[in-house]
């Protein structure tokens, strides 16, 4: 859900400069104001959550011919001998 202050300040958009890298490769689809839960449980080094830690953010996705977008990450489609499409991450 929109809330009018993802409106106000831009949250959960994709940047412009991504917005162009993407339209150059053949946007598929965008999405922007998607709504992404964050859950975490259990240990790490120095970290300890007691029950469930959940956070909820306003994302944007963004597919394109050759990669999956987003404002932190990008993955690129590849071929696989068994499937049609695989993700991985670009290093």
């Amino acid at each position: 859900m929109t809330t009018l202050r993802d409106k106000l300040f831009g949250i959960g958009k994709l940047p412009d400069d991504m917005r162009a890298a993407a339209e150059a490769e053949g946007t598929l689809h965008s999405y922007e104001g998607v709504p992404v839960a964050y859950e975490f449980s259990g240990q790490l080094p120095g970290l300890s959550v007691k029950g469930t830690n959940t956070r909820s953010y306003s994302g944007a996705i963004a597919l394109t011919k050759k990669r999956v977008l987003g404002p932190c990450w990008q993955v690129r489609w590849t071929k696989h001998p068994t499937l049609r499409a695989r993700c991985s991450p670009l290093v």
